[in-house]
């Protein structure tokens, strides 16, 4: 458990008093007191996964309608600040969340983020102030436990009275066993908070290719750049021979052949693959020649594992010419991507997450530093 590896939970953490001094909170006091602790079970509704409660506010994933009845009762909530996404309601949410709230006489909030809305400050202040002023105790949710947890943590470094380290702590203990980050699982480590960042890290180069003869193996490696409006993909990056990214397009698929692509990496999972993709990749790449590997990474039986990792090294160990390693959008891609240079190339996992999220604009690393405005310094400890 992660917990062994980072502060036991048990501070007495309390900001009563902390009013917003012009951060965007409010003029009102949101209170942080001691307390944390996992919700397991719920009267009339049964065990429960993903729901912690810190003093007077839950803190949860999108609940089921029985949970959310059971929530409110269990805990007396009057306001539920609902945070996931608008397709995410519409697609999976098969029920009126608002109507089910207003029937118990409770104040109901959504609070999506707007589309091209960062995930920074801002935004953290802006669910902070549909905190401020309930009355009483707040349901506060998202679509995953994950980022109702950044928001509230990162609340707690916008005040100005938690370290950043800390609160990443907590964010963490939170998370843990619900998603983990990918480049965990690739790596088989724990993630760990080691210190903010200071002053402005050195610009990270990209590699200079090298003859496509040379196994990818041996390939040198920098940092990823992000080629903007790539024509047939959703993101991509590149580093000299390397590229990572999102699903491709059929018509990619040849015009990379022909400027040398030999290896395409895949991660999404089958159920993706089917639902998602109108062409068959694996039929695509052979009849190009391209050697094609599906290695399903994500969910459930799915999880994130270093045998991803050292396949995908394996498969650079005898490919020559290009390589192209991508998932749905290059999130999971960028975190094995980071993961390979670390586990195999040995590059210092700060560096290697900083490499890789470079050319993504997945930097600071996690949705708490974006949302709380600081930057960590990350070390991965081997499990």
């Amino acid at each position: 458990m992660r917990n062994m590896l980072i502060v036991l939970l048990g501070s007495l953490l309390v900001l009563a008093g902390c009013a917003s001094g012009g951060r965007g909170i409010g003029a009102d006091v949101i209170v942080y007191p001691s307390g944390l602790e996992r919700i397991e079970y719920i009267d009339g509704v049964g065990a429960v996964e993903g729901m912690w409660r810190d003093g007077d506010v839950v803190i949860a994933g999108a609940p089921t309608a029985a949970e959310l009845q059971g929530l409110i009762r269990a805990f007396g909530i009057v306001r539920v600040v609902n945070l996931a996404p608008r397709g995410y309601m519409e697609r999976t949410v098969g029920y009126d969340e608002e109507a089910v709230v207003e029937s118990f006489g409770a104040e109901y909030l959504w609070r999506p983020r707007a589309p091209g809305q960062l995930q920074d400050p801002a935004r953290a202040d802006e669910v902070g102030e549909a905190l401020v002023g309930a009355g009483g105790p707040i349901l506060l949710h998202s679509a995953w436990l994950g980022d109702a947890a950044a928001h509230w943590w990162a609340l707690a470094v916008r005040m100005g009275d938690m370290d950043p380290v800390e609160a990443a702590e907590y964010y963490l203990q939170m998370v843990d066993g619900v998603q983990i980050f990918p480049i965990e699982g690739y790596t088989g480590s724990f993630l760990v908070p080691r210190r903010v960042s200071s002053g402005v890290h050195p610009a990270l180069a990209q590699s200079a290719p090298s003859p496509l003869v040379v196994p990818l193996a041996e390939a040198p490696v920098g940092a990823l750049e992000e080629v903007p409006d790539a024509e047939g993909v959703n993101r991509l990056a590149v580093d000299g021979r390397f590229a990572v990214g999102g699903q491709p397009e059929e018509a990619l698929l040849e015009r990379q052949r022909d400027a040398g692509l030999t290896l395409v990496f895949n991660l999404r999972t089958a159920d993706e693959m089917q639902r998602e993709v109108p062409f068959s990749e694996r039929a695509a790449c052979d009849r190009l020649g391209i050697t094609y590997i599906h290695e399903p990474s994500g969910w459930g039986e799915d999880d994130y594992t270093t045998r991803a990792t050292d396949r995908f090294a394996a498969a650079l160990r005898t490919a020559t010419g290009t390589a192209y390693l991508h998932c749905q959008v290059g999130w999971r891609a960028t975190h094995l991507w980071a993961a390979y240079l670390h586990r195999h190339r040995g590059v210092p996992a700060n560096d290697a997450m900083r490499r890789a999220m470079a050319g993504t604009g997945s930097w600071p690393f996690t949705p708490f530093e974006r949302l709380a405005g600081v930057e960590l310094e990350w070390d991965l400890i081997p499990r």
